[in-house]
């Protein structure tokens, strides 16, 4: 019998002597099922019978028979020689020695197993050139031999820690999931692992309705909690005055060490202290290893939808753009819409549902970086926010109530827009929140800051003036402390004149032109005062108070009001 060596995995191939038979030798799949199923059995022997039951099962015993004799034929004209195949009363055979693809294979195998080592595995798995007779694949007689076999290739790909490559023979394998979830975190490539596990997780659920199993979930775990992102702080030196105060904003941040969240309002007067005891705050919850975020309105850029939320949320994402990769993909597009630091592409999107999956995505974004170790979010100057940003800082407020995230708002207390103070009362009524309102610096506390300040003791009646002076603002005080004279007098600084002409300008003209009339009465002036000089009646009048008192222009003052920060004599 000629040389003959037949290839069974990922195709079905006889060659001759070395020469390939044409695929139109065996078009009769009589003759091809012969071939195939004498190169997979022991000894390439099979039973008649045998042989009969597996290609026609269907088929009276003489009808089987007839089809024995014809494969038989046909197979010897394919292979070109009458001795390839033999038929005995009891057995149907090769004529001489077949080399089989899948008995190399099997052999090798073995070998490897019996003495495994990564390279001898991944050797012998290159053996696998593919899936048992694919074209056959829901013939009865195939089954035994092609799982016997996957699984042997699967045995060996673990072997080589060919994780990849176990996933492309079984995609459900969670040990191959782990070990490439491993290899990618340990290469530094969080973002990779963290995929890794949501395509095990979508598998086991699409396929099984299963969750990954406990093993899975605690490397996961272990992988997602990253570093912690830390938003910087202007100052840390230590509070002076608002020990009561920081002493109420320590406790919220507290609770989260029993994954209770919520917000924290700050408000008051601007210069008041508020971004003062936020850093307190984040200083104190970063040295405790929380995460920390922070972002601010800034009248000068315009009003920008979600500008602070924005802001926030390109600190954590360039630092940890894994975070936003662990989200599902409708959320990670969201999160691409808003903020250019998302690694996701941008996709177009109906208008109508853009808020609420935005409001959705930038939460669970929150809700991952705190799910770590805790996470502390400030969102500043919430009074000029447009409503869009007001709304959705409410949306978090409220979803971080039972996880270890705390949201902080600071504001100005005075003139706060309509969306803001809905809000404010909607959070306090719920309880969803706990406020601040940060008033003037006792005097005190005052003198201690004028001294730090000036470096030396400052005289009582000065101490007094610049306090008055300042109305207790700690911004204004620190001012006019550092213009204090060697004789004791000061003189507000140039850039106190600039900051308080930056306000003027900034107001509505026509409220500004009230406001300039009204300095030609003095410090101290009442409503009446105020609408008579400016020429208008009594609503335009108190419209224009409540925009000075909103802006931190002016104060009240007994029945009336004065002018906030004047000049000192």
């Amino acid at each position: 019998m000629a040389s003959v060596e037949i290839q069974l995995l990922g195709r079905f191939e006889v060659m001759v002597e070395g020469r390939t038979v044409p695929a139109s030798a065996w078009r009769h799949r009589r003759a091809a099922g012969l071939v195939k199923l004498l190169a997979l059995a022991s000894g390439h022997r099979v039973h008649r019978e045998q042989m009969i039951e597996a290609l026609w099962p269907h088929l009276p015993p003489v009808g089987g028979e007839r089809n024995l004799h014809k494969a038989i034929h046909l197979a010897r004209r394919g292979i070109g020689d009458p001795s390839a195949i033999t038929l005995s009363s009891q057995e149907v055979g090769f004529g001489g020695d077949v080399a089989v693809d899948v008995e190399r294979f099997e052999r090798e195998a073995e070998l490897a197993l019996g003495s495994p080592d990564q390279g001898g595995c991944a050797s012998a798995a290159s053996l696998y050139t593919g899936e048992l007779l694919p074209e056959d694949r829901y013939e009865e007689w195939t089954q035994p031999a092609r799982e016997r076999l996957r699984l042997l290739c699967l045995g060996l790909l673990r072997c080589a820690e060919r994780w990849g490559d176990v996933l492309e023979v079984e995609p459900l394998d969670e040990e191959a999931h782990r070990a490439l979830m491993r290899a990618y975190a340990n290469a530094g490539n969080r973002a990779a692992a963290l995929r890794q596990f949501r395509r095990l997780k979508d598998l086991l659920g699409k396929e099984l309705g299963l969750r990954p199993d406990p093993e899975s979930v605690a490397l996961y775990e272990e992988i997602v909690r990253g570093p912690a992102a830390v938003a910087p702080v202007e100052s840390t030196a230590p509070m002076v005055g608002r020990k009561r105060e920081l002493a109420s904003a320590l406790a919220t941040l507290g609770r989260l060490d029993a994954r209770r969240g919520g917000g924290l309002l700050v408000s008051g007067d601007a210069g008041i202290g508020k971004t003062r005891l936020c850093d307190a705050l984040l200083a104190r919850a970063s040295a405790a290893g929380r995460t920390t975020l922070r972002g601010a309105t800034r009248v000068e850029e315009g009003v920008l939808p979600y500008a602070p939320i924005v802001e926030a949320l390109d600190r954590l994402l360039l630092e940890r753009s894994d975070l936003a990769a662990a989200l599902s993909d409708g959320a990670q597009a969201e999160i691409a819409r808003l903020t250019a630091a998302s690694p996701a592409p941008v996709a177009e999107a109906d208008p109508g549902t853009v808020r609420r999956r935005l409001f959705s995505a930038v939460a669970q974004l929150m809700s991952a970086a705190a799910r770590e170790r805790g996470a502390v979010v400030l969102l500043e100057d919430l009074h000029a926010a447009d409503d869009a940003t007001v709304q959705l800082a409410h949306y978090l407020v409220r979803t971080s109530r039972f996880q270890p995230l705390l949201v902080v708002l600071s504001y100005r207390a005075a003139g706060v827009s309509p969306a803001l103070a809905q809000v404010r009362a909607s959070l306090l009524a719920e309880g969803t929140a706990r406020e601040i309102a940060l008033g003037p610096l006792p005097r005190e506390a005052a003198a201690s800051v004028v001294e730090r300040i000036h470096g030396a003791a400052v005289p009582p009646e000065v101490i007094e003036a610049i306090w008055r002076k300042a109305d207790g603002n700690p911004f204004f005080i620190q001012e006019l402390a550092s213009a204090i004279e060697a004789d004791g007098t000061f003189v507000v600084p140039e850039r106190l004149y600039d900051i308080l002409q930056a306000r003027v300008l900034g107001l509505d003209p026509g409220v500004r032109a009230l406001v300039e009339r009204a300095a030609v009465t003095g410090e101290e002036f009442s409503a009446d005062e105020f609408a008579a000089v400016g020429g208008v009646d009594e609503a335009a009048a108190f419209n224009a108070l409540d925009r000075l008192l909103g802006a931190g222009f002016i104060v009240e003052r007994g029945g009336g009001y004065r002018f906030a920060h004047t000049p000192a004599p």
